[in-house]
């Protein structure tokens, strides 16, 4: 079977886009695996099969590189638009009918605007030491963290932890791989480390489910971290600078708007056999 990916970056989260195949759930999982691989395969975060489904909507299967599916992914879902242009003649407008519910993309000024779902069980959580797998693990934290913590789900579940010492937090994954997998959270969480800065703008880097590892952009992981900065400071439209690029949340209505730009790779032509 010939599969063409598109292989396109958002702020640097990069994904693989294919029409939707007859390969069976399994074949399709580890073929998703494959692909992501650095080494044996073409490095993506997640790969995305997409298919039509009436007018300007369309229905997306969305995986991460490890093989598990996510219900909602902003910048998959600018990068979905842009694929969507290039295969369907898709116009300025198109709908996406993912896990957490159908998502609007809008391109305009040369960005992509993707209106979120809206925002779910938004609260304040005080991270004492159960969150953690041993007190020296919660003094480490403490050195660079603040326990006052933001939890949001923008589509998928965010830990928002602002944190005074970004370098450091940048070494502690084993603290924010036990986090992501913590009993609090059924579903588990991403966690998004988030910092102010002196020009207003946010620096934000998510630890993420399906990666398990920061990765260099998250639309969902921005747009919770934008949250809080609007829980704490109530702006309006806040600017997220994450490893990636720039992105910005427009906040002045109940579903955010996740707005930046797309980069078109290069296609991948690959000969499967199930």
């Amino acid at each position: 079977m010939k599969i063409e990916f598109e292989k396109i970056s958002g702020a640097k989260n990069i994904f693989l886009f294919a029409k939707k195949t007859e390969l069976s759930p399994a074949a399709q999982i580890e073929l998703v695996k494959r692909v992501c691989d650095p080494y044996d395969g073409f490095f993506a975060d997640g790969v995305v099969f997409i298919e039509p489904v009436i007018g300007s909507d369309y229905k997306w299967y969305f995986y991460n590189s490890d093989g598990s599916s996510a219900e909602m992914c902003g910048n998959a879902a600018r990068c979905a638009h842009k694929f969507i242009q290039l295969k369907f003649s898709g116009g300025d407008t198109v709908s996406i009918h993912t896990l957490s519910g159908k998502v609007t993309s809008t391109y305009k000024d040369q960005k992509y605007h993707v209106q979120m779902t809206t925002p779910k069980e938004q609260s304040e959580l005080k991270l004492n030491s159960s969150f953690f797998k041993s007190d020296s693990d919660f003094e480490a934290f403490k050195k660079l963290a603040s326990v006052d913590s933001y939890f949001v789900d923008t589509g998928v579940p965010h830990l928002v932890i602002p944190i005074t010492d970004w370098e450091a937090a940048l070494k502690l994954k084993t603290v924010w791989l036990y986090l992501r997998n913590h009993s609090h959270f059924p579903k588990g969480t991403n966690v998004t480390l988030a910092q102010n800065q002196s020009d207003g703008t946010t620096k934000a880097i998510s630890f993420e489910r399906g990666v398990d590892d920061f990765t260099q952009a998250c639309g969902t992981g921005a747009t919770a971290a934008a949250l809080y900065v609007k829980h704490s400071e109530n702006k309006k439209t806040v600017t997220i600078a994450m490893p990636g690029g720039v992105l910005k949340v427009d906040l002045a209505q109940a579903s955010p708007i996740l707005i930046g730009d797309v980069v078109a790779v290069g296609q991948i032509i690959i000969n499967y056999k199930e």
